[in-house]
């Protein structure tokens, strides 16, 4: 340990949260937003619940008088705009939190503004260019699938892909797809199957939701990481009216999770009617070329005989 002056006054841990009290204090209110999580209503009718932006966490105290007054419960994921009046810290815990006073979620119209804004800067450094984005394979050695574990997302895709390419080989990497983690998490999927020497496709996929749900497949750091993969990816967010801005940096985007085979695979139906016509096409020109042949045997015989007449 280092030397320590020989006059220093030891603090106790009170006098220490009372210095840092005081400086929280003068720091004032404000505004912080950020997901709901482990929000709880004690039986003094006090709202607990922390805010995260899923780097940080802050815990949140709602009184009673305030919490009275909120139309609708707080939920877990929800994103929602907080206002506090001071920082508290409160010594017997170790804990500091903010008293809050009033919550809003923040509007559909704000987060599509972000979406947006977004949007604008993928497309300004050319991310978005069809040029830039690798080309997608039409006999794929196997395919990639991003998507939430158990969802409907997955069944459709699975479903739709063996049926229209039965032979398909599928490698599936389950993620979260909705909250605070999702980005992240998606990003390390992709990025696992990036690895995947014969994954040449990946379809990256969930059903539909509010615009707060599919925030995460709007995110930068997504679509950026989209965009440096060696590997295409087919994007697939479905039921949605405003495309998330995956969509936008993806080598193809499908309407709904059952329509992303369409562009991953090739439709062995559609392969059958071709060998199909192939093999009349050529039967009738070997039938053809026969004829057109014993037509030639008859016409050199035809003269051979005429000329020893």
């Amino acid at each position: 340990m280092g030397a320590r002056p020989v006059d220093a006054v030891a603090e106790s841990p009170s006098e220490i949260w009372a210095r840092v009290g005081g400086v929280l204090r003068d720091l004032g209110g404000g505004i912080v937003e950020g997901e709901v999580q482990q929000a709880t209503v004690a039986a003094s009718g006090h709202l607990y619940f922390t805010l995260t932006d899923g780097e940080a966490t802050v815990r949140c105290i709602m009184w009673r008088h305030a919490a009275q007054r909120l139309a609708e419960p707080i939920r877990q994921g929800q994103l929602l705009q907080a206002h506090y009046g001071k920082i508290d810290a409160y010594a017997p815990s170790g804990s500091v939190s903010l008293i809050v006073d009033a919550i809003r979620a923040a509007g559909e119209g704000e987060l599509l503004q972000r979406v947006l804004d977004v949007r604008e800067r993928l497309i300004a450094e050319g991310l978005t260019d069809p040029d830039r984005k690798p080309p997608l394979p039409r006999f794929p050695r196997r395919v990639g699938l991003v998507t939430g574990r158990d969802s409907d997302a997955e069944t459709d895709v699975v479903t739709a892909l063996r049926h229209r390419f039965p032979p398909v080989r599928i490698a599936v990497c389950h993620a979260l797809v909705q909250g605070v983690g999702a980005v992240n998490d998606v990003i390390d999927a992709l990025a696992t199957l990036d690895a995947v020497e014969d994954v040449d496709v990946i379809i990256l996929a969930r059903g539909g939701g509010s615009v707060e749900d599919l925030l995460p497949f709007s995110d930068e750091a997504l679509c950026r990481a989209i965009s440096a993969l060696r590997t295409p990816v087919i994007t697939s967010i479905g039921h949605t009216k405003q495309r998330p801005n995956c969509d936008e940096v993806a080598s193809a985007a499908a309407e709904v999770p059952a329509r992303a085979a369409e562009h991953a695979v090739p439709s062995a139906a559609e392969l059958a009617e071709r060998i199909d016509r192939l093999a009349d096409d050529a039967a009738g020109f070997a039938a053809a070329t026969l004829a057109d042949a014993a037509a030639r045997v008859d016409r050199s015989r035809s003269e051979e005989h005429t000329s020893e007449l």
